[in-house]
C-alpha cells in the first residue's frame, strides 16, 4: 500500500528552474476551506503578495477545503514535512494547550478589535510553542464574530435545553453543554450530513460558515454574540530556511500586509455574510438579554477552570491582555 507520505511528495516539486538561470521553489498549500470562505480569499491574498514581493521565486501550489489533507491533520503534515504551508486550526488543540482556546471563552474577546490585541500579546507564545514542533508562525487571521443559529425563537436559556449543537472546539464544546445544548465536535466539512441525519439541529459558527453549509435549509434564527477563533497560517520550519533571506523577507512580508489587511476584511466579512443570511430568510438577531447573561456566566466559570489548567506564563499572559483591555 502506497502511504500517504508517499502519495503527496509525489505531488511536491521542491524547487524548479523558471527564466533561465532563476531558481523558483514550488510549496504546496493545504487549507481546509472551500473557495467561497473569505478566509480562503485572505490566504489567496497572501499567496499572490507573497509571489510578487519574491519576485517569482516562490510558488505556491494551492489545495482547497481538505482536497489534499483534512483540516484536522493539516499541522502534522506540515511537521513531518509532508507539505511546506498549510492553515492551522489550533482550536481543534485546545487539549494540549488551553492556551489556543482561550479566546473561544466567553467573554474574552468580545470583538474582533479585543481579538488583535489578544493576538499581539499571544504571538511570542504561538511562536514558541509552534517552533518547538518545527514549525514557523506566519500570519494569523480571526474568523468573524461567531453566534448560535437555531430553528426555533430562543428567548431564555432553557429554549436551548436538549438541542443539538455543532461546535469546533473542546472549550465550545464545554460552552454549549453549560448553556443547555448537547454539544458535539464535528469538522466543517461534516456539517451538511450531519443535519441529514439528525446529528445535529443547530450551530455556534459564525455568519460565514452558516452560509458554507446553507444553514437556511435547515434553521431560522442566528443570535450574534461576538468572538471568534482564529486561523493560523504556519510553515514547516525547514523548507522556510532552505529559502534565501530575500525570499523568506518577502513571505514574512506579505504575512505582516494580509494580517493587516485580516482584520479589516474580518469586519466587511461578518457584515456581508449576515445580510446573505438574511436574504435567505433566517432572522438575525442579538443574543436575548436572559440568555447573554447565562452566557456570560458560563464565561467566567470557564475562565476560572482555564486558569488551574496552564502554566504561570499563560495566566500572566491572559492577566497582562485583561489589564490592558480595561484602559480602553
Amino acid at each position: 500500500m502506497v502511504s500517504l507520505r508517499t502519495v503527496i511528495g509525489a505531488l511536491i516539486l521542491v524547487t524548479g528552474l523558471t527564466g533561465g538561470a532563476q531558481a523558483q521553489t514550488k510549496w504546496v498549500f493545504a487549507t481546509g476551506l472551500p473557495e467561497s470562505n473569505f478566509l480562503t480569499h485572505e490566504i489567496r491574498a497572501f499567496v499572490k503578495d507573497a509571489e510578487a514581493l519574491s519576485k517569482g521565486k516562490v510558488k505556491f501550489e494551492m489545495h482547497e477545503n481538505s482536497t489534499l489533507i483534512k483540516r484536522a491533520n493539516i499541522r502534522r503534515a506540515l511537521e513531518l514535512g509532508q507539505i511546506q504551508i498549510g492553515d492551522v486550526d489550533t482550536a481543534g488543540f485546545g487539549n494540549e494547550d488551553p492556551m489556543f482556546v482561550v479566546e473561544n471563552i466567553p467573554g474574552v474577546a468580545p470583538t474582533t478589535r479585543h481579538l488583535e490585541i489578544l493576538w499581539q500579546f499571544q504571538r511570542p507564545y504561538y511562536m514558541k510553542a509552534f517552533q518547538a514542533r518545527g514549525l514557523t508562525v506566519l500570519f494569523n487571521v480571526y474568523w468573524p464574530g461567531q453566534g448560535f443559529s437555531t430553528k426555533s425563537l430562543a428567548q431564555k436559556p432553557e429554549d436551548f435545553k436538549g438541542l443539538k449543537l455543532r461546535i469546533y472546539s473542546k472549550s465550545t464544546q464545554e460552552m454549549g453543554n453549560k448553556m443547555g445544548f448537547d454539544a458535539t465536535i464535528l469538522p466543517f466539512a461534516e456539517v451538511p450530513q450531519a443535519f441529514a441525519t439528525g446529528l445535529i439541529n443547530s450551530l455556534y459558527t459564525s455568519a460565514q460558515t452558516n452560509v458554507d453549509v446553507q444553514a437556511w435549509d435547515h434553521l431560522k434564527y442566528y443570535y450574534y454574540v461576538g468572538g471568534g477563533s482564529k486561523m493560523v497560517v504556519a510553515a514547516n520550519t525547514n523548507a522556510f530556511k532552505q529559502l534565501d533571506g530575500a525570499t523568506r523577507e518577502a513571505i514574512i512580508q506579505a504575512a505582516r500586509n494580509i494580517e493587516a489587511h485580516g482584520y479589516i476584511g474580518t469586519h466587511a466579512a461578518n457584515q456581508e455574510k449576515t445580510d446573505i443570511l438574511k436574504k435567505n430568510g433566517m432572522t438575525v438577531m442579538d443574543l436575548p438579554e436572559p440568555i447573554m447573561k447565562k452566557y456570560k456566566e458560563v464565561g467566567e466559570e470557564m475562565l476560572v477552570d482555564w486558569r488551574k489548567q496552564v502554566s504561570p506564563e499563560a495566566v500572566k499572559l491572559l492577566a497582562d491582555y485583561q489589564a490592558f483591555v480595561a484602559k480602553m
